[in-house]
Parts: structure tokens; C-alpha cells; sequence
């Protein structure tokens, strides 16, 4: 446990959607304007003041569980976050030209040199128009991604079992940024889950174990209480991260509240600062 910064609260938990990225504000915009949101919009800045970090900003409405990139230059998004009416002025469709803007401002954000669209999914229980960090995730190991993948034919998971499959058939013909085929493992959803607790809603549960947190030694995922799935799911994401341990949590408050472990974290550098308040 090191020294810690105390900051104002914030009117929600998703630190992962509007703190800082490396300096990167991030412009939150409470998901397309679905929720209120003042309080939020500074948490990047608070945190920039706090470890004296050089604040960056974009004109694009971005949120962190929404971009994914693998540190090499590979940037993954989906189309259905990133073209809203109500996030980018501008970014409505997804046109060539739109593509393009966006991929030039990743790249001066981010450095990404090469981002893979992948179609993703609105469902009206999910308020972010489908963030790729419950879809498709890279690895520690150079060109592994791990990509959720719906195996129930059912008419109310229709949707989710075409786009999963989608993502996988597009990042199996894709290349990463050095050049490089993906090799892609398939990270199946759960088939049961606990009952939601006090308050939670089934409607707007996030069941994928795509949505975990990577530390310095561990990677941090979620069980749903099937237990065969979370084995299988436990097994995978140890292979695919094979210098640190995979520890499973039960999140069901966050998970039942339309998130994950990754929805909630998010990576800060270690830096020394006193409290205070901003």
C-alpha cells in the first residue's frame, strides 16, 4: 500500500470510462448523454493536477472502456460506441472519412498506427453502445486476443451470437500493426448466473469474462456462478497471460449494474503526491 490522493466524489463508479489515460482527458460525456455527468467529466483532470501529468485533449467523445490496444500500435474499437449521435459532433456514421478522423486522432493520442473496427452491438440495457472491452481484449502474448463469444441460439441472444461471431471472423483475417496475423481464442459467456442482487438488473448485466483488469503480477476476472464456464474461462485467460495469475471475483453488483472489473479500473502510474482535493 503506497501513499494515496483523496479527490471530491463523483456521482458514479466508472473510473475506467473518464479517468485519465496517460495524461489523455478523455472528454466523458456520460455515454452519449444517457446520464448526468458534471462531476465526472473531471475526474481526468483532477487526477492530471494531482500527479502533474500533461493533460491532453481531443475533440472526440472517447471513453476507456471503449479503446482497446495491445502497446504495439494496434488499436481496437467498435463502430457502434464510436459513430453516435449523441457522443462526437460529426461522427454519426460510420463513413470512410469518419474511419479516417478517428484513426488520425488515435494516432496523436495514442499512437496507434493501425485500429481494427469491429461492429460491436446496442442493446437498450448496455448505455455504452457496446464498448470493446467486453468483446475483444489483447494479451501479454504478442498477437493473442481473446474475444467473448455468445453460444446461446436463443431468440433474445440472436444479436450477441451473430456480432461475437463477426468480431472473431474479422480479427481471424486481420493483422496487428507490426504485420502480424492475431491468433484468436474464443472466451465463452456463462449459461447461468446468480440471481441479481438488490437493485441489480438482469436487462442490463454484463456477463463477459473479456472484462477483466490486467495488474503488474495478476489479471483480475469475474466468475458468474456457472461454474463450468468460469473454469473454462479461468483456463483460457491463464494461458493467455502466462506470467501473471488469474484471480476470479464475484462482481455481481457491478456485473448486474452493466459493467465489469475493467469498467471500474483503470491503470495510473505510481507517483508521489500528497491529499488534497480538487
Amino acid at each position: 500500500h503506497g501513499r494515496g490522493k483523496e479527490m471530491e466524489s463523483t456521482r458514479r463508479a466508472w473510473v475506467g470510462e473518464d479517468m485519465v489515460l496517460s495524461g489523455v482527458d478523455l472528454n466523458f460525456n456520460g455515454w452519449g448523454a444517457k446520464y448526468p455527468h458534471s462531476r465526472d467529466r473531471k475526474v481526468a483532470l483532477g487526477i492530471c493536477r494531482l500527479s502533474g501529468a500533461r493533460r491532453v485533449t481531443t475533440d472526440l467523445i472517447l471513453e476507456g472502456g471503449g479503446i482497446e490496444m495491445d502497446g504495439r500500435g494496434t488499436v481496437m474499437v467498435t463502430e457502434s460506441n464510436m459513430f453516435h449521435p449523441k457522443r462526437t459532433k460529426g461522427l454519426e456514421k460510420p463513413t470512410a472519412e469518419n474511419k479516417a478522423r478517428v484513426a488520425r486522432e488515435l494516432k496523436r493520442l495514442f499512437g496507434a498506427t493501425k485500429v481494427i473496427w469491429l461492429p460491436g452491438l446496442r442493446t437498450p440495457g448496455d448505455c455504452t453502445d457496446g464498448h470493446v472491452d467486453a468483446f475483444a481484449r489483447f494479451t501479454e502474448v504478442p498477437g493473442v486476443v481473446v474475444v467473448h463469444r455468445e453460444d446461446s441460439k436463443e431468440a433474445a441472444y440472436k444479436p450477441e451470437y451473430e456480432a461475437t461471431r463477426r468480431h472473431i471472423d474479422i480479427l481471424e483475417s486481420s493483422r496487428d500493426a507490426l504485420g502480424n496475423p492475431f491468433s484468436v481464442i474464443a472466451l465463452p459467456g456463462p449459461s447461468t448466473s446468480r440471481k441479481p442482487p438488490k437493485g441489480g438488473k438482469i436487462e442490463e448485466a454484463c456477463f463477459s469474462y473479456a472484462n477483466f483488469y490486467i495488474a503488474n503480477g495478476a489479471v483480475f476476472c469475474p466468475e458468474f456462478g456457472d461454474p463450468k464456464a468460469d473454469k473454462r474461462a479461468l483456463e483460457i485467460l491463464q494461458k493467455a497471460f502466462p506470467s501473471r495469475k488469474v484471480i476470479q471475483l464475484n462482481i455481481d453488483g457491478v456485473a448486474y449494474g452493466g459493467g465489469g472489473i475493467h469498467c471500474v479500473t483503470q491503470q495510473q502510474p505510481d507517483a508521489s503526491c500528497v491529499s488534497q482535493q480538487w
